[in-house]
């Protein structure tokens, strides 16, 4: 009845009260994690002696690197987020940020996917962040099971870090 209703329960956990998250290739998951499985197969490296995860091919062809977030800290509310991905500068052409959104028209499946911003990759060899801001994010699982991903163009995608941060509306 109350989800009929359309009532939404308080959410309780670790990261209620966090304003940020993060994955970290040396330090883990901090309330964000990453999916390896379907088309966004990843695996452990290591660059120099920087510890870090790269997409690998599946048979799309196509990479993706999907993050999750633990619904604790974002679950199908409209709060303004920033995504900071640190990646190496080789490797691939073009990363795009895909994320679950609350606009039913965002993309091709109400939603789920909705183009948030390209960072195209070059050669230069160095750890470099980028951050796209997301201000309709719903963030409720319906990228596969995940919150968003980067579609990764033209090769693999190395990172070593995601990060999260809750904004003021």
């Amino acid at each position: 009845d109350l989800f009929r209703s359309g009532a939404q329960m308080p959410i309780s956990g670790k990261y209620t009260q966090a304003d940020q998250i993060y994955w970290d290739s040396v330090d883990g998951e901090n309330g964000a994690s990453l999916k390896d499985d379907g088309d966004g197969l990843i695996e452990s490296v290591q660059i120099g002696e920087v510890a870090a995860v790269r997409t690998r091919p599946n048979e799309r062809r196509s990479g993706y690197l999907y993050v999750k977030m633990d619904d604790s800290f974002l679950y199908d509310q409209e709060v303004p987020a920033l995504i900071e991905l640190t990646y190496l500068d080789s490797g691939c052409a073009e990363i795009q940020l895909e994320y679950d959104s609350h606009d039913p028209n965002g993309s091709v499946h109400q939603g789920a996917f909705k183009p948030g911003g390209q960072q195209s990759v070059g050669a230069s060899g160095e750890w470099k962040t980028v951050a796209f801001e997301v201000t309709d994010g719903r963030f409720a699982n319906r990228c596969n099971g995940a919150d968003f991903r980067f579609a990764v163009t033209g090769g693999e995608l190395t990172i070593r870090r995601v990060v999260i941060q809750k904004l003021a509306p």
